[in-house]
């Protein structure tokens, strides 16, 4: 399975550039993998990649493959995205943190939620889900007050935002 999975990696790489995305970044999406395993406890690989080669492996291949043009990978800081792209990610980061949440991971959740704030700075649907996540981490008066002061800040963001202020009553 594991030289299937270098095939389709291989593949991947050449469709990726021939349908005109910079090859340069595609080792971030690896990079980003390895962060979300740091957050995780450092687990050595997702069991949801036992039949791939590890993630140094694959940052290794697709460095080669730039190599073989003449490339190096980007700068991981680096950032060429679209606003329309930064935007479609921004909402995922959402809905991710509310997945993460719901399976119990809030430090994840909390990471996708400040990512999503970092990009949109007061956003009133960020806050909201922070709000949220401060209340499903536990029923304590600090959750309480860091739940409605999230609450607070997304009324003040966008204050026609329905959801901010249904949330802040509920709470």
């Amino acid at each position: 399975p594991r030289l299937l999975e270098r095939e389709a990696d291989a593949r991947g790489f050449d469709a990726m550039a021939a349908a005109g995305y910079d090859p340069r970044e595609a080792p971030r999406m690896f990079h980003l993998l390895r962060a979300d395993e740091e957050a995780e406890g450092g687990v050595v690989e997702p069991y949801y990649f036992g039949s791939h080669p590890s993630l140094d492996e694959r940052i290794k291949s697709y460095n080669e493959r730039l190599a073989e043009r003449g490339l190096v990978a980007a700068d991981e800081t680096s950032s060429k995205r679209s606003p329309e792209f930064a935007a479609a990610v921004s909402q995922l980061l959402l809905r991710n943190a509310a997945l993460d949440a719901d399976l119990g991971r809030f430090a994840r959740a909390h990471a996708s939620i400040d990512r999503h704030l970092a990009g949109e700075r007061g956003s009133a649907a960020g806050l909201v889900a922070l709000g949220d996540l401060h209340l499903r981490q536990g029923d304590g008066a600090e959750q309480q007050q860091a739940a409605l002061a999230a609450y607070a800040a997304a009324v003040e963001a966008q204050p026609t935002f329905a959801p901010a202020h249904r949330a802040r009553g509920l709470a």
